[in-house]
């Protein structure tokens, strides 16, 4: 068998789902499976404290949830009979309001317990990214091995071996990066593995070190066939696969197949003990899922049955609670079914919870809640109806929303409502009087301006050119003057501006000298109308990108027309296409001038 063949063969062992190194060194840690229901409140406090400082923080998610559940039921007992003595002493039902005092300590050793959590899976994150560098640098210096011919054997398997001792010490990487990187590695240990075959001194010492690791597996792998967790066994021999797989190499021909075959043996061994066990607890987890069903389709019922008394909805409470105490003491489930009828769980008995606040809550806070929302909207019409004379229109939008939500607020005893009602009634009333009075205004001003807008185009549109450019050109900047100084175009009369524009171009397009002048002086008309639009930022971006992008346009062109001039090296002077070539880079460098003048004042307004 060759040395690609037996590789080939190794990796024959199934996909495994590797843990964390850390993970990994505490398998076997036991974590105390204790019974809470019978400890107090501060005993499981002290619990909770000895669990986060004595073992590792991912290992005691089960624990941490039944001295969740057991503190809850000890705070709720109290929170009831303290509720029963303060009601039977003649007090209301819906005044009683009590918290432990431990509760607020709970909640914020809970709370400590969540955050190193996170920490420690964020740091795993982190480590995960790091030995993802590592080994990719390990694969580079593989790399350049293979690609070194110029190394002798020797040279080239001790550094060959000292690659393959770090790739094994290198911790391990995100899944999603998993199998790319190992083809990666395969391939380059293949390629060494090639070169290596050229000599068989070092073809069989490595050969000799690889069966020597491959025995350490095999050995761990008889141990683990009397380990007293099936499931932990199963775990770890997965990691030996893909050990085997990824950090070992192939091994003499002889040895091949004998000790990949005593490897699978063990490894069946493992994994019968494993299914034996399974079985024995599907059965059982099944019936247990069974069980659990019942128990939440029996709260379920309860939720459809609408109490309407307090005695029937303590009823309620007592029913539910005894079924949630036999729901939390029955066995597991199907892991496959765990997370969703514990969902379950949690949602029936947050809808049953929901359903029983929202009996004593509701009767006493509906009126006062929707009183709240009303006087909050009184107070805010009120304020809008006082602002400034400059805000007043742009807060019409927000009166006309108020107005709308007032509508969807639900129903006040009428005392309070009439009352409310009239203040936000007036305040509405004088806020749109003084919208009414600026619109009128504000027409009346937008209708002189076009009116003077519209006469003054008339007289742009009859002038006519003098031939005397400078003062043709000194009359259009007086023009230009006179349109800004009217003021802003109304928004309805917007193709006011645009007539202007274009009779602007058709009296510069006249111009017969100086053009330079009369086309920077339109732009800067150009630069006033998108200082003046709603989107400013937007269109002066816009108008710079143009202008970048032109720029850059005529640049090229000068560069091709000056290389085309190489063309020409022993032309006439007088050669006409030499000269059209001349007066055409002239022409792009006179627009490169005027794009570059309109951009520097484009910027004064960046």
């Amino acid at each position: 068998m060759s040395v690609e063949e037996n590789t080939t063969n190794d990796t024959m062992a199934n996909p495994v789902t590797e843990q964390t190194t850390e993970q990994q060194k505490t398998t076997d840690i036991a974590i105390p499976n204790q019974d809470y229901s019978e400890h107090s409140a501060t005993d499981l406090i002290k619990d909770f404290r000895t669990l986060i400082k004595d073992y590792p923080i991912y290992l005691i998610k089960e624990e941490v949830f039944k001295i969740r559940e057991s503190i809850q039921k000890l705070f709720d007992n109290e929170a009831k009979k303290l509720k029963e003595d303060f009601i039977s002493e003649g007090g209301d039902e819906l005044d009683f309001h009590y918290i432990s005092p431990l509760k607020k300590e709970f909640n914020n050793l809970y709370f400590q317990y969540k955050e190193e959590k996170n920490q420690y899976y964020e740091k795993i994150k982190k480590d995960l990214q790091a030995n993802l560098k590592e080994r990719e640098s390990i694969i580079e210096e593989l790399k350049e091995l293979v690609n070194d011919n110029n190394k002798a054997y020797h040279q080239a398997y001790d550094k060959f071996k000292e690659i393959k001792e770090n790739w094994v010490n290198a911790g391990n990487i995100p899944s999603e990066h998993k199998d790319n990187i190992w083809k990666t590695y395969n391939h380059y240990c293949d390629e060494f593995y090639k070169f290596l075959h050229l000599n068989r001194e070092f073809r069989a010492l490595d050969f000799k070190y690889n069966l020597t690791k491959k025995l350490k597996l095999i050995d761990r792998a008889q141990e683990l066939t009397l380990h007293k967790n099936p499931i932990s066994a199963s775990k770890e021999i997965h990691s030996l696969h893909r050990i085997w797989k990824e950090e070992t190499g192939p091994v003499d021909q002889q040895y091949s197949q004998s000790v990949w075959n005593k490897f699978l043996e063990l490894t069946q061994q493992i994994q019968d003990r494993k299914n034996d066990y399974l079985k024995k607890q599907e059965v059982i987890q099944k019936e247990n899922l069974q069980i659990k069903r019942g128990l939440i389709d029996q709260i379920s019922q309860i939720i459809l049955e609408k109490p309407s008394s307090h005695k029937e909805c303590q009823t309620q409470v007592e029913k539910v609670e005894k079924l949630k105490e036999t729901f939390l003491n029955t066995g597991k489930v199907p892991p496959s079914e765990n997370q969703r009828i514990w969902e379950e769980f949690k949602e029936v008995r947050k809808n049953f919870n929901h359903n029983r606040n929202e009996f004593y809550k509701n009767q006493k806070k509906k009126y006062q809640e929707n009183c709240n929302q009303k006087l909050a909207l009184v107070e805010l019409a009120e304020k809008l109806e006082k602002v400034d004379d400059s805000e007043i229109i742009k807060n019409t939008n927000t009166i006309k929303k108020i107005q709308s939500d007032w509508k969807t607020i639900g129903h006040i005893p009428r005392k309070e409502s009439q009352a409310l009602w009239e203040r936000f009634q007036k305040a509405c009333n004088n806020f749109f009087a003084r919208v009414h009075q600026q619109n009128k205004g504000i027409r009346k001003a937008e209708e002189e301006i076009s009116l003077q807008k519209e006469a003054l185009l008339k007289e742009v549109t009859a002038f006519e050119l003098s031939g005397n450019h400078q003062n043709d050109l000194d009359n259009i900047k007086k023009y230009i003057e006179q349109w800004k100084k009217i003021g802003r175009t109304p928004q309805r009369k917007r193709s006011l501006e645009r007539k202007f524009n274009n009779t602007l171009d058709h009296l510069f397009g006249q111009l017969t000298s100086n053009r330079k002048d009369g086309e920077l002086l339109h732009y800067n008309h150009h630069l006033e109308n998108l200082l003046n639009s709603s989107d400013k930022e937007f269109q002066l971006k816009k108008e710079k990108q143009f202008l970048q992008k032109r720029i850059q346009e005529v640049k090229t062109d000068i560069i091709q027309q000056e290389n085309n001039l190489s063309f020409f090296k022993n032309a006439s002077q007088n050669n006409p296409l030499l000269n059209e070539a001349q007066k055409g880079i002239q022409r792009n460098k006179e627009k490169l001038e005027s794009w570059n003048k309109k951009l520097q004042a484009l910027k004064k307004h960046l």
